[in-house]
């Protein structure tokens, strides 16, 4: 997977393709937007900050949601990730990891 800062616009609304999935994760202080297999994130309360996209996966994205991470005896998940965002599709799940830079 990939993410990059994008701007929104109505041109990434499909005509008759997925509908979209829009939602808030307070958690996080973030909201989304999925629209196929694309995920737009941006945080709420700043509104200065870029709106961030990825991209990367198979299928279109039926739903998101948080998880805690569970580090791993081999070092996965450094002490920076405090949350992956879990995105089922018709495909399979993708994870990405949340961290502070």
């Amino acid at each position: 997977m990939t993410c990059a800062p994008v701007s929104l616009s109505l041109s990434l609304f499909p005509q008759g393709g997925a509908a979209p999935i829009l939602g808030l994760l307070p958690v996080i202080e973030h909201a989304f937007l999925a629209l196929g297999p694309m995920l737009y994130m941006w945080p709420y309360r700043s509104p200065d900050k870029p709106v961030v996209q990825f991209s990367g996966l198979d299928a279109d994205i039926t739903a998101v949601g948080l998880v805690p991470p569970k580090p791993r005896p081999d070092g996965n998940f450094a002490d920076t990730v405090h949350t992956g965002r879990v995105l089922p599709s018709g495909a399979g799940m993708g994870l990405l990891a949340l961290g502070e830079k």
